[in-house]
C-alpha cells in the first residue's frame, strides 16, 4: 500500500489507501523538521570509535526522531491507519521539479526513521517499509497521451 506526502504551499498532503489528509505547515512543524534533521546528523555521525553507552544513545535519539515524525503525521490519525494497514508499507515523498525550500526540507527528512509505539517500521520483519522521494512536474502536461495496445493514441481536439 503507498500512501504520499507532498508539501503544497502552506499544507502537507497525505495521501493513501487509509484515507486522505492535510496538515498545517507552520513556522513549529518547520522548527520541528529543522531540529529532527539536526538530531538524525548528530546521531549518525562517525561511529567507529564510539562506546556501547555512545551506540546506545544514539540508536535512542533515532528512535525517539521516528516516533516524533510519526505523531506529527498521525495527528488526524492519517499515520496510524496507514501503519496498520495489512501488507508492504510504501511512502512516497514528494516535491515540484523545482522544489521550494520546505519541499526540499521535506524531502530531506530521515523517513528511515518512522516509528510507532512498537518501534521502526523498517525494523518490522514480517511488513516491509520502504520509502522514496522524489520531484513531479509542476503541472500536469497537456502531452500525455494514453496508451492502448501498446500504441500511443493521440489527443483528438
Amino acid at each position: 500500500m503507498t500512501s504520499r506526502i507532498i508539501s503544497l504551499g502552506g499544507r502537507v498532503s497525505l495521501t493513501g489507501p487509509s484515507g486522505d489528509g492535510s496538515l498545517d505547515l507552520t513556522p513549529e512543524v518547520l522548527a520541528s523538521w529543522s531540529d529532527w534533521a539536526a538530531r538524525y546528523r548528530a546521531a549518525s555521525g562517525p561511529m567507529a570509535s564510539a562506546t556501547p553507552e555512545a551506540l546506545m544513545s544514539a540508536s535512542a535519539a533515532l528512535l525517539a526522531i521516528g516516533r516524533e515524525m510519526f505523531a506529527w503525521l498521525d495527528a488526524g490519525g492519517w499515520a496510524g491507519g496507514w501503519a496498520q494497514m495489512a501488507g508492504p508499507r510504501s511512502l512516497e515523498i514528494g516535491a515540484d521539479a523545482d522544489p521550494t525550500e520546505d519541499q526540499r526540507a521535506l524531502l530531506e527528512l530521515p523517513w528511515e526513521l518512522l516509528a510507532d509505539k512498537n518501534g521502526h517500521l523498517a525494523a518490522d520483519s514480517m511488513q516491509p517499509y520502504e520509502v522514496w522521494r522524489g520531484a513531479r512536474p509542476a503541472r500536469p502536461s497537456r502531452s500525455v497521451a494514453a496508451v492502448h495496445g501498446g500504441v500511443p493514441a493521440r489527443r483528438r481536439a
